[in-house]
């Protein structure tokens, strides 16, 4: 089975502090991995160092980090930033604050779309629409129209979703996705990230401090306490 992201003895520090130590994890292709810890434990940033999104202040090492084919070790910074444009859905933390609340979704969705893959406005709302019909608005037209302000929390998170599937990746990671979400709609939108799975077939990286619900939906499943996988 091929691998899509190889990460081996990752280790994240603060100065003179170690934030994560020995850290190594394989996601292979076509299978969602949940990685599960409580707040501070070092997923996020652990995700964050495989897609080269560490913030200023922090520094890694590692033996190997390979996401989704490319080695991000060797490559110049140049080449990071378009492979990760290119084959990496990410969908942070607080996603209420990712979609700007005063500007439509239309003139949103598709801008990493159109920067990343050379594609026309136009084309980037025919394909807007389509992934919006595709995580579950039966009238997508008419959300490309909404506000963000105007639309449920759980609605937002489809239209998150929508947006990282734009430029076909081959890999998503969603970090807490289903926070501040009733239990109703953690379980739709977790019911959302197996559909995509399986008929995509792309590999996501859940992260969540919810184990229970995670384990559910997972293929393969690591959890971190106090910086390490354990």
């Amino acid at each position: 089975m091929n691998e899509t992201v190889v990460l081996n003895n990752l280790h994240i520090k603060a100065g003179s502090n170690t934030l994560v130590k020995n850290t190594s994890l394989i996601i292979n292709e076509g299978e969602i991995f949940g990685l599960v810890g409580e707040s501070g434990s070092g997923k996020t940033i652990t995700a964050k160092a495989i897609i080269n999104l560490l913030p200023k202040g922090l520094s890694y090492s590692a033996d190997e980090i390979i996401t989704a084919g490319k080695n991000m070790l060797t490559a110049s910074a140049k080449e990071k930033k378009e492979h990760i444009g290119k084959n990496i859905g990410y969908i942070p933390q607080n996603t209420v604050f990712y979609l700007h609340p005063m500007i439509k979704i239309k003139n949103q969705i598709g801008d990493g779309y159109i920067h990343h893959m050379n594609k026309t406005k136009k084309e980037a709302l025919e394909k807007a629409e389509a992934l919006l019909y595709k995580v579950g608005f039966k009238y997508p037209k008419i959300v490309l129209n909404y506000y963000p302000w105007q639309l449920s929390g759980g609605m937002r998170q489809r239209c998150n979703i929508a947006m990282a599937l734009m430029n076909d990746p081959k890999l998503i990671i969603a970090d807490e996705p289903t926070t501040a979400l009733d239990s109703t709609v953690q379980r739709q939108v977790m019911e959302l990230f197996r559909k995509i799975n399986e008929e995509m077939k792309l590999s996501i990286l859940l992260i969540s401090h919810d184990l229970g619900l995670v384990k559910h939906y997972s293929h393969s499943l690591a959890v971190m306490y106090a910086g390490q996988i354990v």
